[in-house]
């Protein structure tokens, strides 16, 4: 198994918090391992090979991908669960509900029983994975379908009209909603003008950018 060098920060982190109350020297011991060698992988110095990943993760009833950062499921219990990778976007919808539902971040992050560290790269997005129960508590608290949340679309309403975009134009949707003067004749068949909208964004920021490539820094070649 590859350990890349992000694995092997969050490696270490989850290591120590396993630990718990445990000394280095006692799980140096139940690993086979010298206190040195067992500190060297708590503080990202050295990679682990696979069977002392495994070994590690046996120790303390977790999984590897645990241990790596790659999923929040500590148990083996969940191991053949569905888990569900959260895209940026749904990530930032999930910040935006918190916000509107005046739901605080740790009563949230309790409620899906992550770690400080884990809370944050879930939202990130990122694909961060979060397992069945996780994906109940979002749906539970957050009016999400579970279904949904691995959906790399995203819905916009408009004019009481839901509106399927992708991550691109979700971006630049984000953009145009600082002019709200282009959104003042929507009332009829919001979507298609949300879309025509997107198109004529899309060429304006293709041609402002292709200018800028043909005009340089704006003065071209000067002669001495």
């Amino acid at each position: 198994m590859h350990v890349t060098m992000e694995d092997n920060k969050i490696l270490g982190k989850r290591m120590k918090l396993l630990r718990g109350n445990k000394t280095q020297e006692e799980m140096s011991k139940l690993l086979g391992l010298s206190r040195a060698s067992y500190s060297h992988y708590e503080n990202n110095r050295v990679e682990p090979d696979t069977e002392m990943l495994k070994k590690i993760a046996d120790i303390h009833n977790v999984t590897v991908d645990y241990l790596l950062g790659r999923t929040s499921s500590t148990t083996h219990r969940e191991v053949n669960q569905k888990n569900y990778k959260i895209p940026f976007h749904r990530a930032a919808q999930i910040t935006e509900i918190l916000n509107q539902k005046r739901i605080s971040a740790s009563e949230f992050r309790r409620a899906l029983g992550m770690s400080e560290d884990d809370f944050f790269v879930f939202r990130g997005g990122n694909d961060f994975k979060i397992t069945e129960k996780q994906a109940k508590v979002i749906e539970d608290m957050l009016g999400i379908p579970k279904e949904n949340l691995e959906d790399d679309s995203f819905t916009e309403t408009v004019m009481g009209r839901e509106i399927t975009l992708s991550e691109e134009d979700v971006i630049l949707f984000n953009e145009l909603k600082k002019y709200p003067i282009l959104f003042h004749d929507l009332a009829s068949d919001p979507e298609r003008k949300v879309r025509e909208l997107l198109k004529m964004y899309k060429m304006k920021k293709m041609f402002l950018e292709d200018n800028e490539e043909e005009l340089g820094d704006g003065f071209g070649d000067l002669e001495d």
